[in-house]
C-alpha cells in the first residue's frame, strides 16, 4: 500500500479477493483470513489514498451459506437526529420483501413531534420537495402555553410518501417548525443537549415471511412530556 501510494508510475487501484463478508464462510472456504483483514487493508488504502480504487471479488452461493444477511440491514431511514423505530432486515429475503413494501407505500409510520405554535387543525399537507410529490397527514395530540413561545403543538404525523426531511420541511412551510429543528426553524428554538423533537413511534407493515399485519408501537421520548410539562407549569406560574 505504501509502496503505490509513494510512486509515480503505479495507478492507485486495489482489487482485494474478498471472497465473502463472513467470517464462517471464509473458514469454510479454507482462507487463511478473516473480515477484519480486509476492513484494516481499506481503512488504510483510504487514509493514504482517499480516491484510490478498490475492487474485489465475492463468491456467492457457496455451500453453507443461508439467507441470513452478513449483517442485520435497515430496509428505511430516519433523517439526521430523529429517534424512535426502525425496520432492520435480518435475512436477503426480508430484505427485499420490505423494500417492496415501502416503494409500494403500503408501510404506515407515525411520528409524534412538538411544533412551535397553536395549529389549528388536522389537516393534509401536499407540497412537492425536489419536484416530487409528497403527502404528510397529522392530527393534533395537544396544545400547551408557553412563556417563550407563545404555544406548543404536539402533533401525531403520518406522511405518505417518505422524501428527505419531509415531515420537517412540510411542518416548517406551513409556519410551524419542529422544536429543536436547525436546519427548517430558527436559532431560538434549540434546546441545549435536547436534540430535534420529532420520533417514530409507530409501524405497521406485513411480516415478510408471514404476510400477517404486524403493528408495533413504543412511548414518546421522555424529553416531549417532560418539556410540554415544564412549559405548562411554567406558564401558570407567571399567569396566576
Amino acid at each position: 500500500i505504501e509502496f503505490v501510494a509513494n510512486s509515480n508510475s503505479f495507478v492507485p487501484h486495489f482489487h482485494i479477493p474478498l471472497q465473502s463478508g463472513s467470517d464462517t464462510l471464509l473458514k469454510l472456504m479454507k482462507r487463511r483470513y478473516l473480515r477484519e483483514t480486509y476492513d484494516n487493508r481499506v481503512d488504510a488504502i483510504k487514509k493514504i489514498m482517499p480516491n484510490a480504487c478498490i475492487g474485489v471479488d465475492v463468491i456467492v452461493g457457496f455451500p453453507g451459506e443461508t439467507d441470513a444477511l452478513f449483517l442485520p440491514t435497515p430496509v428505511h431511514r430516519l433523517d439526521n437526529q430523529t429517534s424512535g423505530l426502525l425496520l432492520i432486515a435480518k435475512t436477503k429475503t426480508a430484505q427485499i420483501e420490505l423494500g417492496k413494501q415501502f416503494k409500494n407505500q403500503t408501510i404506515q409510520k407515525k411520528y409524534c413531534t412538538i411544533v412551535v405554535g397553536e395549529v389549528n387543525n388536522n389537516r393534509v399537507i401536499n407540497i412537492p420537495i425536489e419536484n416530487k410529490d409528497a403527502e404528510t397527514n397529522f392530527e393534533i395530540i395537544k396544545i400547551v402555553k408557553s412563556l417563550k413561545y407563545k404555544e406548543l403543538s404536539c402533533l401525531k404525523v403520518s406522511p405518505k410518501t417518505g422524501r428527505t426531511h419531509q415531515i420537517r420541511i412540510h411542518l416548517a412551510s406551513i409556519g410551524h417548525p419542529i422544536l429543536g429543528d436547525k436546519l427548517y426553524g430558527y436559532s431560538t428554538m434549540l434546546h441545549k443537549g435536547k436534540g430535534l423533537f420529532l420520533s417514530a413511534t409507530e409501524i405497521t407493515f406485513l411480516h415478510p415471511k408471514t404476510f400477517k399485519t404486524v403493528h408495533i408501537k413504543i412511548d414518546v421520548p421522555n424529553k416531549f412530556n417532560s418539556l410540554l410539562n415544564r412549559e405548562k407549569r411554567r406558564w401558570n406560574t407567571y399567569n396566576l
